[in-house]
Protein backbone atom coordinates (compact mmCIF):
# COMPACT_ATOMS: atom_id res chain seq x y z
CA UNK A 1 0.00 0.00 0.00
CA UNK A 2 1.27 3.48 -0.85
CA UNK A 3 0.43 6.63 1.08
CA UNK A 4 0.37 10.20 -0.16
CA UNK A 5 3.14 11.98 1.70
CA UNK A 6 2.16 15.34 0.34
CA UNK A 7 5.56 16.97 -0.16
CA UNK A 8 8.97 15.99 -1.31
CA UNK A 9 11.93 16.52 0.99
CA UNK A 10 12.68 19.82 -0.72
CA UNK A 11 9.35 21.20 0.40
CA UNK A 12 8.00 21.52 -3.14
CA UNK A 13 4.27 21.37 -3.71
CA UNK A 14 4.42 18.13 -5.67
CA UNK A 15 2.92 15.04 -4.10
CA UNK A 16 5.19 12.21 -3.04
CA UNK A 17 4.10 8.63 -2.54
CA UNK A 18 5.52 6.62 0.35
CA UNK A 19 6.73 3.32 -1.05
CA UNK A 20 7.38 0.00 0.64
CA UNK A 21 11.08 0.56 -0.13
CA UNK A 22 11.01 3.82 1.83
CA UNK A 23 9.27 2.21 4.77
CA UNK A 24 11.78 -0.62 4.80
CA UNK A 25 14.64 1.87 4.52
CA UNK A 26 13.26 3.88 7.44
CA UNK A 27 13.13 0.70 9.54
CA UNK A 28 16.73 -0.08 8.65
CA UNK A 29 17.82 3.43 9.61
CA UNK A 30 15.99 3.24 12.94
CA UNK A 31 18.08 0.16 13.70
CA UNK A 32 21.39 1.23 12.17
CA UNK A 33 21.61 4.98 12.80
CA UNK A 34 20.75 7.51 15.47
CA UNK A 35 17.55 8.22 13.59
CA UNK A 36 16.21 8.36 10.03
CA UNK A 37 16.30 11.50 7.90
CA UNK A 38 14.33 11.84 4.70
CA UNK A 39 17.40 12.15 2.43
CA UNK A 40 18.93 9.05 4.01
CA UNK A 41 15.64 7.17 3.70
CA UNK A 42 15.56 7.98 -0.01
CA UNK A 43 19.20 6.99 -0.40
CA UNK A 44 18.78 3.63 1.35
CA UNK A 45 15.56 2.94 -0.53
CA UNK A 46 17.26 3.61 -3.86
CA UNK A 47 20.34 1.42 -3.34
CA UNK A 48 18.95 -1.25 -1.02
CA UNK A 49 19.96 -2.24 2.53
CA UNK A 50 23.02 -4.33 1.63
CA UNK A 51 24.64 -1.60 -0.47
CA UNK A 52 23.75 1.07 2.10
CA UNK A 53 25.43 -0.99 4.83
CA UNK A 54 28.52 -1.54 2.67
CA UNK A 55 28.77 2.20 2.02
CA UNK A 56 28.51 2.92 5.72
CA UNK A 57 31.16 0.36 6.60
CA UNK A 58 33.50 1.97 4.07
CA UNK A 59 32.84 5.54 5.30
CA UNK A 60 35.70 7.25 7.19
CA UNK A 61 35.39 7.27 10.97
CA UNK A 62 34.33 10.46 12.73
CA UNK A 63 36.43 10.69 15.91
CA UNK A 64 35.66 12.30 19.26
CA UNK A 65 38.95 13.08 21.03
CA UNK A 66 40.29 15.80 18.75
CA UNK A 67 36.89 17.45 18.48
CA UNK A 68 36.50 17.33 22.27
CA UNK A 69 39.84 19.10 22.69
CA UNK A 70 38.95 21.86 20.22
CA UNK A 71 35.52 22.34 21.76
CA UNK A 72 36.88 22.39 25.30
CA UNK A 73 39.46 25.06 24.51
CA UNK A 74 36.84 27.18 22.78
CA UNK A 75 34.44 26.97 25.74
CA UNK A 76 36.91 27.77 28.52
CA UNK A 77 36.73 31.57 28.19
CA UNK A 78 32.95 31.43 28.74
CA UNK A 79 33.45 30.08 32.25
CA UNK A 80 35.13 31.45 35.32
CA UNK A 81 38.05 29.07 35.01
CA UNK A 82 40.44 30.85 37.30
CA UNK A 83 40.70 27.65 39.31
CA UNK A 84 43.31 24.93 39.07
CA UNK A 85 42.18 23.95 35.58
CA UNK A 86 44.96 24.65 33.08
CA UNK A 87 43.57 26.13 29.90
CA UNK A 88 44.65 23.28 27.65
CA UNK A 89 44.64 20.20 29.87
CA UNK A 90 41.02 19.11 30.43
CA UNK A 91 41.78 17.71 33.89
CA UNK A 92 39.15 17.38 36.62
CA UNK A 93 36.98 19.91 34.83
CA UNK A 94 33.20 20.01 34.56
CA UNK A 95 33.70 22.10 31.44
CA UNK A 96 35.61 19.19 29.93
CA UNK A 97 32.74 16.80 30.65
CA UNK A 98 30.39 19.24 28.92
CA UNK A 99 32.76 19.30 25.96
CA UNK A 100 32.97 15.51 25.61
CA UNK A 101 29.22 15.05 25.86
CA UNK A 102 28.58 17.95 23.46
CA UNK A 103 30.78 16.22 20.90
CA UNK A 104 29.01 12.90 21.42
CA UNK A 105 25.62 14.52 20.76
CA UNK A 106 26.92 16.52 17.79
CA UNK A 107 28.56 13.46 16.26
CA UNK A 108 25.55 11.22 16.85
CA UNK A 109 23.21 13.73 15.21
CA UNK A 110 25.35 15.00 12.32
CA UNK A 111 28.15 12.53 11.50
CA UNK A 112 27.84 10.80 8.10
CA UNK A 113 29.22 7.47 9.40
CA UNK A 114 26.00 6.73 11.26
CA UNK A 115 26.27 2.94 11.30
CA UNK A 116 29.77 3.08 12.76
CA UNK A 117 28.69 5.55 15.44
CA UNK A 118 25.57 3.54 16.33
CA UNK A 119 27.65 0.35 16.53
CA UNK A 120 30.20 2.09 18.75
CA UNK A 121 27.38 3.16 21.07
CA UNK A 122 26.21 -0.46 21.24
CA UNK A 123 29.77 -1.60 21.96
CA UNK A 124 30.10 1.05 24.69
CA UNK A 125 27.35 -0.85 26.51
CA UNK A 126 29.28 -4.10 26.15
CA UNK A 127 32.81 -2.88 26.97
CA UNK A 128 31.63 -0.51 29.68
CA UNK A 129 33.76 2.36 30.97
CA UNK A 130 32.02 5.08 32.98
CA UNK A 131 33.09 8.60 33.87
CA UNK A 132 31.02 8.34 37.04
CA UNK A 133 34.21 6.72 38.31
CA UNK A 134 36.48 9.54 39.49
CA UNK A 135 39.58 7.80 38.15
CA UNK A 136 38.08 7.72 34.66
CA UNK A 137 36.72 11.26 34.94
CA UNK A 138 40.10 12.67 36.00
CA UNK A 139 40.41 13.77 32.39
CA UNK A 140 37.53 13.50 29.94
CA UNK A 141 40.10 12.95 27.20
CA UNK A 142 40.36 9.37 28.54
CA UNK A 143 36.72 8.35 27.91
CA UNK A 144 36.71 10.33 24.64
CA UNK A 145 39.74 8.36 23.45
CA UNK A 146 38.24 5.10 24.73
CA UNK A 147 35.11 5.81 22.70
CA UNK A 148 37.30 6.42 19.65
CA UNK A 149 38.77 2.95 20.24
CA UNK A 150 35.25 1.56 19.81
CA UNK A 151 34.57 3.77 16.79
CA UNK A 152 37.77 2.80 14.98
CA UNK A 153 37.37 -0.92 15.70
CA UNK A 154 33.59 -1.12 15.26
CA UNK A 155 34.03 -2.92 11.93
CA UNK A 156 37.39 -4.47 12.65
CA UNK A 157 38.63 -7.65 14.33
CA UNK A 158 37.14 -8.61 17.69
CA UNK A 159 40.41 -9.93 19.06
CA UNK A 160 42.13 -6.64 18.20
CA UNK A 161 39.34 -4.66 19.83
CA UNK A 162 39.51 -6.83 22.95
CA UNK A 163 43.22 -6.10 23.31
CA UNK A 164 42.85 -2.37 22.74
CA UNK A 165 40.04 -2.22 25.29
CA UNK A 166 42.08 -4.25 27.78
CA UNK A 167 45.14 -2.02 27.50
CA UNK A 168 43.34 1.30 27.42
CA UNK A 169 44.20 3.25 30.60
CA UNK A 170 40.54 4.27 31.03
CA UNK A 171 39.66 0.59 31.37
CA UNK A 172 42.79 0.04 33.45
CA UNK A 173 41.70 2.65 35.95
CA UNK A 174 38.03 1.65 35.86
CA UNK A 175 38.47 -2.06 36.55
CA UNK A 176 41.79 -2.14 38.35
CA UNK A 177 44.27 -3.59 35.85
CA UNK A 178 46.44 -0.47 35.84
CA UNK A 179 49.24 -0.96 38.41
CA UNK A 180 47.83 -4.37 39.28
CA UNK A 181 50.77 -6.25 40.78
CA UNK A 182 51.73 -9.79 41.66
CA UNK A 183 51.12 -11.17 45.13
CA UNK A 184 53.37 -9.91 47.88
CA UNK A 185 53.28 -12.17 50.98
CA UNK A 186 55.25 -9.63 52.99
CA UNK A 187 52.45 -7.09 52.53
CA UNK A 188 49.70 -9.73 52.44
CA UNK A 189 48.47 -8.52 49.02
CA UNK A 190 47.02 -10.40 46.05
CA UNK A 191 46.37 -9.31 42.46
CA UNK A 192 43.20 -7.31 41.85
CA UNK A 193 40.62 -9.72 40.37
CA UNK A 194 38.16 -7.13 39.07
CA UNK A 195 39.17 -7.01 35.41
CA UNK A 196 39.70 -10.77 35.30
CA UNK A 197 36.14 -11.28 36.45
CA UNK A 198 34.49 -8.69 34.22
CA UNK A 199 36.40 -9.50 31.03
CA UNK A 200 34.97 -13.00 31.28
CA UNK A 201 31.49 -12.30 32.64
CA UNK A 202 30.69 -9.21 30.53
CA UNK A 203 33.16 -8.77 27.67
CA UNK A 204 33.61 -12.26 26.22
CA UNK A 205 32.08 -15.53 27.47
CA UNK A 206 29.42 -14.83 30.07
CA UNK A 207 28.66 -16.91 33.12
CA UNK A 208 27.44 -20.17 31.59
CA UNK A 209 28.29 -22.36 28.64
CA UNK A 210 26.19 -21.61 25.55
CA UNK A 211 25.10 -23.54 22.52
CA UNK A 212 25.93 -21.97 19.14
CA UNK A 213 22.46 -20.38 19.08
CA UNK A 214 22.94 -18.72 22.47
CA UNK A 215 20.71 -21.08 24.45
CA UNK A 216 22.22 -22.54 27.64
CA UNK A 217 24.33 -25.67 27.22
CA UNK A 218 23.27 -27.85 30.11
CA UNK A 219 24.70 -30.83 31.91
CA UNK A 220 22.97 -34.24 31.63
CA UNK A 221 21.01 -33.45 34.78
CA UNK A 222 19.72 -30.21 33.23
CA UNK A 223 21.86 -27.87 35.32
CA UNK A 224 23.70 -24.90 33.86
CA UNK A 225 27.42 -25.33 33.22
CA UNK A 226 29.59 -22.42 34.41
CA UNK A 227 32.20 -21.09 32.01
CA UNK A 228 34.68 -20.41 34.79
CA UNK A 229 35.14 -20.51 38.53
CA UNK A 230 37.32 -18.98 41.22
CA UNK A 231 40.53 -20.74 40.05
CA UNK A 232 40.21 -19.21 36.57
CA UNK A 233 39.47 -15.76 38.03
CA UNK A 234 42.57 -16.04 40.19
CA UNK A 235 44.82 -17.07 37.32
CA UNK A 236 43.49 -14.49 34.89
CA UNK A 237 44.08 -11.86 37.58
CA UNK A 238 47.69 -13.03 37.71
CA UNK A 239 47.88 -12.68 33.92
CA UNK A 240 46.72 -9.07 34.19
CA UNK A 241 49.56 -7.95 36.47
CA UNK A 242 52.48 -5.66 35.71
CA UNK A 243 50.80 -2.98 33.51
CA UNK A 244 51.23 0.75 34.04
CA UNK A 245 50.85 4.08 32.28
CA UNK A 246 52.71 4.17 28.98
CA UNK A 247 54.81 7.12 30.15
CA UNK A 248 55.41 5.88 33.71
CA UNK A 249 58.93 6.31 35.07
CA UNK A 250 58.25 4.23 38.17
CA UNK A 251 55.60 1.79 39.36
CA UNK A 252 53.74 4.12 41.74
CA UNK A 253 53.30 6.68 38.99
CA UNK A 254 50.28 8.83 39.92
CA UNK A 255 47.58 9.90 37.55
CA UNK A 256 48.70 13.52 37.86
CA UNK A 257 52.22 12.59 36.84
CA UNK A 258 50.86 10.63 33.89
CA UNK A 259 49.23 13.75 32.48
CA UNK A 260 47.12 13.54 29.35
CA UNK A 261 49.41 11.16 27.40
CA UNK A 262 49.31 8.49 30.08
CA UNK A 263 45.52 8.51 30.09
CA UNK A 264 45.10 7.90 26.37
CA UNK A 265 48.10 5.76 25.38
CA UNK A 266 47.96 1.97 25.72
CA UNK A 267 49.37 0.67 29.00
CA UNK A 268 52.84 -0.88 28.96
CA UNK A 269 54.31 -3.71 31.04
CA UNK A 270 56.67 -3.46 33.97
CA UNK A 271 58.03 -6.99 34.31
CA UNK A 272 59.07 -6.54 37.93
CA UNK A 273 55.41 -6.53 38.96
CA UNK A 274 54.17 -9.31 36.69
CA UNK A 275 53.34 -12.72 38.13
CA UNK A 276 55.50 -15.20 36.22
CA UNK A 277 54.08 -18.36 37.75
CA UNK A 278 52.26 -21.01 35.72
CA UNK A 279 48.57 -20.32 35.08
CA UNK A 280 45.51 -22.25 33.92
CA UNK A 281 42.97 -20.49 31.70
CA UNK A 282 39.56 -21.42 30.31
CA UNK A 283 39.03 -24.96 29.06
CA UNK A 284 42.20 -26.08 30.80
CA UNK A 285 44.73 -24.17 28.68
CA UNK A 286 48.05 -23.94 30.55
CA UNK A 287 50.53 -21.09 30.50
CA UNK A 288 54.04 -22.09 31.52
CA UNK A 289 55.99 -20.28 34.19
CA UNK A 290 58.62 -17.66 33.47
CA UNK A 291 56.83 -15.76 30.70
CA UNK A 292 56.70 -12.02 30.06
CA UNK A 293 53.60 -9.92 30.76
CA UNK A 294 52.84 -9.28 27.08
CA UNK A 295 53.20 -12.96 26.18
CA UNK A 296 50.83 -14.00 28.96
CA UNK A 297 48.37 -11.31 27.91
CA UNK A 298 48.42 -12.35 24.23
CA UNK A 299 47.70 -15.97 25.03
CA UNK A 300 45.04 -15.10 27.61
CA UNK A 301 43.18 -12.84 25.19
CA UNK A 302 43.43 -15.52 22.49
CA UNK A 303 41.99 -17.98 24.99
CA UNK A 304 39.03 -15.68 25.63
CA UNK A 305 38.41 -14.56 22.03
CA UNK A 306 38.46 -18.13 20.73
CA UNK A 307 36.00 -19.48 23.27
CA UNK A 308 32.86 -20.74 21.49
CA UNK A 309 30.64 -18.64 23.75
CA UNK A 310 31.91 -15.32 22.35
CA UNK A 311 30.00 -15.47 19.06
CA UNK A 312 26.51 -16.07 20.49
CA UNK A 313 27.21 -13.86 23.52
CA UNK A 314 28.17 -10.84 21.40
CA UNK A 315 25.56 -11.62 18.73
CA UNK A 316 22.73 -11.45 21.22
CA UNK A 317 24.03 -8.17 22.63
CA UNK A 318 24.24 -6.49 19.22
CA UNK A 319 20.83 -7.79 18.15
CA UNK A 320 19.28 -6.49 21.38
CA UNK A 321 20.93 -3.08 21.04
CA UNK A 322 20.13 -2.62 17.34
CA UNK A 323 17.05 -4.66 16.45
CA UNK A 324 14.95 -6.53 19.00
CA UNK A 325 15.04 -7.52 22.66
CA UNK A 326 13.89 -11.09 22.03
CA UNK A 327 15.68 -12.58 19.03
CA UNK A 328 14.98 -16.20 18.26
CA UNK A 329 17.76 -18.71 18.93
CA UNK A 330 17.97 -19.22 15.16
CA UNK A 331 18.68 -15.48 14.66
CA UNK A 332 21.40 -15.51 17.32
CA UNK A 333 22.83 -18.69 15.81
CA UNK A 334 23.03 -17.26 12.29
CA UNK A 335 24.88 -14.16 13.50
CA UNK A 336 27.15 -16.22 15.76
CA UNK A 337 28.04 -18.43 12.79
CA UNK A 338 29.23 -15.34 10.92
CA UNK A 339 31.32 -14.36 13.95
CA UNK A 340 32.92 -17.81 13.82
CA UNK A 341 33.55 -17.59 10.07
CA UNK A 342 32.84 -14.58 7.88
CA UNK A 343 32.79 -16.79 4.80
CA UNK A 344 36.50 -16.26 4.18
CA UNK A 345 37.79 -18.24 7.14
CA UNK A 346 38.11 -15.22 9.45
CA UNK A 347 36.81 -15.29 13.01
CA UNK A 348 35.60 -12.14 14.76
CA UNK A 349 35.02 -9.93 11.68
CA UNK A 350 32.78 -7.30 13.25
CA UNK A 351 31.80 -5.72 9.94
CA UNK A 352 30.44 -9.09 8.82
CA UNK A 353 28.71 -9.54 12.17
CA UNK A 354 26.96 -6.16 12.03
CA UNK A 355 25.96 -6.84 8.42
CA UNK A 356 24.52 -10.20 9.49
CA UNK A 357 22.58 -8.60 12.35
CA UNK A 358 20.95 -6.03 10.07
CA UNK A 359 20.35 -8.16 6.98
CA UNK A 360 18.92 -11.18 8.76
CA UNK A 361 15.37 -12.09 7.86
CA UNK A 362 14.29 -11.30 11.43
CA UNK A 363 15.62 -7.77 11.03
CA UNK A 364 14.27 -7.10 7.55
CA UNK A 365 10.99 -9.00 7.16
CA UNK A 366 8.15 -6.57 8.03
CA UNK A 367 5.75 -9.41 8.71
CA UNK A 368 8.07 -10.69 11.44
CA UNK A 369 8.41 -7.15 12.78
CA UNK A 370 4.63 -7.00 13.17
CA UNK A 371 4.71 -9.81 15.74
CA UNK A 372 3.60 -9.01 19.28
CA UNK A 373 6.94 -10.06 20.80
CA UNK A 374 9.10 -8.13 18.35
CA UNK A 375 11.01 -4.88 18.83
CA UNK A 376 12.72 -2.99 21.61
CA UNK A 377 12.04 -0.02 23.81
CA UNK A 378 13.96 2.95 22.45
CA UNK A 379 16.65 4.06 24.85
CA UNK A 380 16.09 7.61 26.13
CA UNK A 381 19.11 8.95 24.25
CA UNK A 382 17.94 7.33 21.03
CA UNK A 383 14.51 8.91 21.30
CA UNK A 384 16.14 12.33 21.32
CA UNK A 385 18.66 11.69 18.59
CA UNK A 386 15.84 10.34 16.40
CA UNK A 387 13.85 13.54 16.84
CA UNK A 388 16.78 15.86 16.36
CA UNK A 389 17.93 14.05 13.24
CA UNK A 390 14.42 13.82 11.74
CA UNK A 391 13.91 17.56 11.98
CA UNK A 392 17.41 18.82 11.21
CA UNK A 393 18.46 20.03 14.66
CA UNK A 394 21.15 22.69 14.70
CA UNK A 395 23.61 23.55 17.43
CA UNK A 396 23.09 26.71 19.46
CA UNK A 397 25.43 29.47 20.57
CA UNK A 398 26.48 30.45 24.05
CA UNK A 399 28.09 33.78 24.74
CA UNK A 400 29.06 36.21 27.44
CA UNK A 401 31.53 39.04 27.77
CA UNK A 402 34.41 36.59 27.35
CA UNK A 403 33.34 35.39 23.91
CA UNK A 404 31.00 33.12 22.01
CA UNK A 405 30.92 29.46 21.01
CA UNK A 406 28.48 28.12 18.43
CA UNK A 407 27.37 24.73 17.25
CA UNK A 408 26.73 23.33 20.73
CA UNK A 409 24.60 20.19 20.87
CA UNK A 410 23.68 19.39 24.43
CA UNK A 411 21.15 17.57 26.51
CA UNK A 412 21.66 19.15 29.89
CA UNK A 413 21.73 16.59 32.74
CA UNK A 414 20.42 13.68 30.69
CA UNK A 415 22.00 11.33 33.22
CA UNK A 416 19.79 12.58 36.04
CA UNK A 417 16.68 13.27 33.95
CA UNK A 418 16.73 10.17 31.77
CA UNK A 419 19.03 7.78 33.68
CA UNK A 420 21.37 7.73 30.70
CA UNK A 421 24.32 9.72 29.36
CA UNK A 422 27.10 8.54 27.01
CA UNK A 423 29.89 6.67 28.84
CA UNK A 424 28.20 7.41 32.18
CA UNK A 425 26.61 4.09 33.13
CA UNK A 426 26.08 3.61 36.88
CA UNK A 427 28.18 0.44 36.88
CA UNK A 428 30.12 -1.95 34.67
CA UNK A 429 26.80 -3.76 34.15
CA UNK A 430 25.64 -0.90 31.89
CA UNK A 431 22.48 1.17 32.31
CA UNK A 432 20.36 -2.00 32.35
CA UNK A 433 20.83 -5.76 32.25
CA UNK A 434 20.32 -7.74 29.01
CA UNK A 435 18.18 -10.30 30.84
CA UNK A 436 15.94 -7.84 32.69
CA UNK A 437 12.25 -8.77 32.58
CA UNK A 438 9.73 -6.07 33.44
CA UNK A 439 7.33 -7.41 36.08
CA UNK A 440 3.88 -8.17 34.77
CA UNK A 441 2.93 -9.46 31.36
CA UNK A 442 6.46 -9.27 29.95
CA UNK A 443 7.93 -11.36 32.75
CA UNK A 444 4.93 -13.71 32.80
CA UNK A 445 5.45 -14.45 29.11
CA UNK A 446 9.15 -15.14 29.60
CA UNK A 447 10.26 -12.13 27.51
CA UNK A 448 13.22 -9.82 28.04
CA UNK A 449 12.92 -6.03 28.18
CA UNK A 450 16.36 -4.56 29.00
CA UNK A 451 15.62 -0.86 28.50
CA UNK A 452 12.56 -1.03 30.76
CA UNK A 453 14.92 -1.35 33.71
CA UNK A 454 15.52 2.42 33.64
CA UNK A 455 11.84 3.29 33.17
CA UNK A 456 10.14 4.40 36.36
CA UNK A 457 7.70 7.11 37.41
CA UNK A 458 10.43 9.74 37.53
CA UNK A 459 12.08 8.96 34.20
CA UNK A 460 8.75 8.49 32.39
CA UNK A 461 7.49 11.90 33.53
CA UNK A 462 10.87 13.52 32.90
CA UNK A 463 10.92 12.10 29.38
CA UNK A 464 7.51 13.57 28.53
CA UNK A 465 8.43 16.91 30.06
CA UNK A 466 11.73 17.12 28.24
CA UNK A 467 10.11 16.10 24.95
CA UNK A 468 7.65 18.92 25.45
CA UNK A 469 10.44 21.41 26.06
CA UNK A 470 12.52 20.05 23.20
CA UNK A 471 9.70 20.47 20.68
CA UNK A 472 7.71 23.54 21.65
CA UNK A 473 9.37 26.85 20.84
CA UNK A 474 12.25 25.02 19.15
CA UNK A 475 11.10 25.92 15.64
CA UNK A 476 14.17 27.12 13.75
CA UNK A 477 12.14 29.98 12.26
CA UNK A 478 11.62 31.26 15.79
CA UNK A 479 15.08 30.61 17.25
CA UNK A 480 17.28 31.28 14.22
CA UNK A 481 19.98 33.71 15.18
CA UNK A 482 19.08 33.64 18.87
CA UNK A 483 22.03 33.62 21.23
CA UNK A 484 21.57 31.97 24.61
CA UNK A 485 23.57 34.22 26.86
CA UNK A 486 25.38 33.61 30.13
CA UNK A 487 23.89 30.23 30.97
CA UNK A 488 24.57 26.65 30.09
CA UNK A 489 21.39 25.48 31.81
CA UNK A 490 19.31 26.99 28.98
CA UNK A 491 20.79 24.54 26.48
CA UNK A 492 18.92 21.45 25.39
CA UNK A 493 16.14 22.80 23.20
CA UNK A 494 17.90 22.68 19.85
CA UNK A 495 16.48 24.66 16.93
CA UNK A 496 14.47 22.37 14.65
CA UNK A 497 13.50 22.78 11.02
CA UNK A 498 9.73 22.35 10.68
CA UNK A 499 9.46 24.26 7.41
CA UNK A 500 8.21 21.31 5.32
CA UNK A 501 5.91 20.13 8.10
CA UNK A 502 4.36 23.61 8.46
CA UNK A 503 3.67 23.72 4.75
CA UNK A 504 1.60 20.56 5.27
CA UNK A 505 -0.26 21.82 8.33
CA UNK A 506 -3.39 22.70 6.37
CA UNK A 507 -3.53 19.09 5.14
CA UNK A 508 -3.66 16.93 8.29
CA UNK A 509 -3.49 13.61 6.43
CA UNK A 510 -0.37 14.64 4.51
CA UNK A 511 1.29 15.87 7.72
CA UNK A 512 0.41 12.64 9.52
CA UNK A 513 1.88 10.59 6.65
CA UNK A 514 5.13 12.52 6.74
CA UNK A 515 5.50 12.07 10.50
CA UNK A 516 4.62 8.41 10.07
CA UNK A 517 7.52 7.89 7.66
CA UNK A 518 10.09 9.98 9.55
CA UNK A 519 9.25 8.82 13.05
CA UNK A 520 7.59 5.41 12.72
CA UNK A 521 8.94 3.99 9.45
CA UNK A 522 5.53 4.21 7.80
CA UNK A 523 3.99 1.71 10.22
CA UNK A 524 1.72 3.89 12.29
CA UNK A 525 -1.33 1.83 13.30
CA UNK A 526 -4.46 3.02 11.46
CA UNK A 527 -6.35 3.89 14.68
CA UNK A 528 -3.43 6.02 15.84
CA UNK A 529 -3.24 7.76 12.47
CA UNK A 530 -6.97 8.50 12.57
CA UNK A 531 -6.67 10.07 16.04
CA UNK A 532 -3.63 12.09 14.93
CA UNK A 533 -5.33 13.39 11.78
CA UNK A 534 -8.40 14.38 13.79
CA UNK A 535 -6.28 16.12 16.44
CA UNK A 536 -4.33 18.09 13.84
CA UNK A 537 -7.53 19.24 12.19
CA UNK A 538 -8.89 20.57 15.49
CA UNK A 539 -5.85 22.76 16.20
CA UNK A 540 -5.60 26.45 15.22
CA UNK A 541 -3.98 27.06 11.83
CA UNK A 542 -3.59 30.83 11.80
CA UNK A 543 0.05 30.85 12.92
CA UNK A 544 1.63 29.44 9.78
CA UNK A 545 1.11 25.90 11.01
CA UNK A 546 3.52 26.08 13.93
CA UNK A 547 1.14 24.89 16.65
CA UNK A 548 -0.27 22.08 14.54
CA UNK A 549 3.19 20.80 13.74
CA UNK A 550 4.61 21.08 17.25
CA UNK A 551 1.54 19.42 18.78
CA UNK A 552 1.50 16.66 16.16
CA UNK A 553 5.20 15.87 16.59
CA UNK A 554 4.80 15.84 20.37
CA UNK A 555 1.79 13.50 20.17
CA UNK A 556 3.79 11.03 18.10
CA UNK A 557 7.04 11.41 20.08
CA UNK A 558 5.32 10.82 23.43
CA UNK A 559 3.25 7.88 22.22
CA UNK A 560 3.89 4.25 23.23
CA UNK A 561 4.01 3.35 19.54
CA UNK A 562 6.98 5.65 18.91
CA UNK A 563 8.64 4.52 22.14
CA UNK A 564 8.98 0.98 20.80
CA UNK A 565 11.30 0.47 17.84
CA UNK A 566 9.89 -2.16 15.50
Amino acid sequence: MALALGLAASGSASAQTVTDAQRDAARLLAQATFGPTLPEIDRAAAIGPATWIDEQIAAPATLHLGATDVHYRAMLPLYNVGRATPEASCIQSLVCRYARRDIWWRTSITAPDQLRQRTAFALSQFFVVSDLNADVAYTQYAPADFYDTLVVNAFGDFRTLLEEVTLHPAMGRYLGMLQNEKADPARNTEPDENYAREVMQLFTVGLTELNPDGTPHTAPDGSLMPTYGDPEITDFARVFTGWNYANATRWSFGRGAAGIPGHIEAMRPNEAYHDTGAKTLLRGQRLAAGRAAATDLDDALDNLANHPNVGPFLARHLIQRLVTSNPSPAYVGRVAAVFANNGRGQRGDLAAVVRAVLLDVEARDPTIAAGADYGKLREPLLRYTALWRAFGAQGVSVSNSAGSVGGIFRFYSSDSLLAQAPLSAPSVFNFYRPNYRKPGEIRDRGLFSPEFQIVNDNTAIAMANRLHGALFNSDRDVTSGRTLANTIAALGNLPLDFSVEKSLAARPEALADRLDLLMMAGRMPPPMRAVLVDAIGRMPSNDGGRQRVEDAVFLVASSPQFSVQR
